[in-house]
């Protein structure tokens, strides 16, 4: 997180040189993309998440895809995502949230711990002066980064802090 969140300075002739690996100003400088069932090593097996996104070739999110018309359907994506947190510790460095597409659209900060009890929630927008379910809006370049600058979670010499407490820019 430390990366994402200041670059990785790196020494070459004449000095240093810090590489910024997500431009949170300027969105259009970023290169977003989304992977369908891209493979990621895994304690016992490989994980393969529905969707992966990616930003600057780096996996902050996933997707899992459940039945829109079973009841409940979500519960399965949020146990699909806390088996690939468990079994892939590294990919869970990086990725930051966890969406579920099923009866109900939620998303949750992921983090790989055994212990922990997720909340999913869902995501609502302002839309002609009604707060309107849109998980879409979520996934908006501006949205996710925003999410991803402020609002997730990362781990702080063994503590769990919000970025947003410990960003400092």
């Amino acid at each position: 997180m430390e990366y994402l969140r200041h670059g990785i300075t790196l020494k070459v002739k004449g000095g240093d040189v810090t590489f910024i690996l997500i431009d949170f100003n300027d969105i259009d400088r970023n290169v977003f993309t989304y992977g369908k069932d891209v493979k990621f090593r895994g304690f016992l097996e490989n994980v393969k998440p529905d969707f992966t996104l990616f930003v600057n070739g780096i996996p902050l999110a996933i997707i899992e895809v459940e039945s829109m018309s079973e009841k409940e359907s979500e519960k399965r994506g949020v146990d699909q995502i806390k088996s690939y947190e468990q079994r892939s510790f590294d990919l869970f460095k990086l990725v930051q949230i966890g969406i579920v597409y099923g009866e109900r659209k939620i998303y949750f900060p992921t983090y790989p711990n055994k212990d922990r009890i997720i909340f999913p929630q869902v995501w609502k927008v302002e839309k002609n002066r009604k707060k309107v379910e849109d998980i879409f809006d979520l996934l908006k370049p501006s949205t996710l980064l925003n999410v991803i600058r402020w609002y997730t979670f990362f781990k702080d010499d063994g503590r769990i802090v919000t970025r947003y407490s410990a960003f400092k820019s």
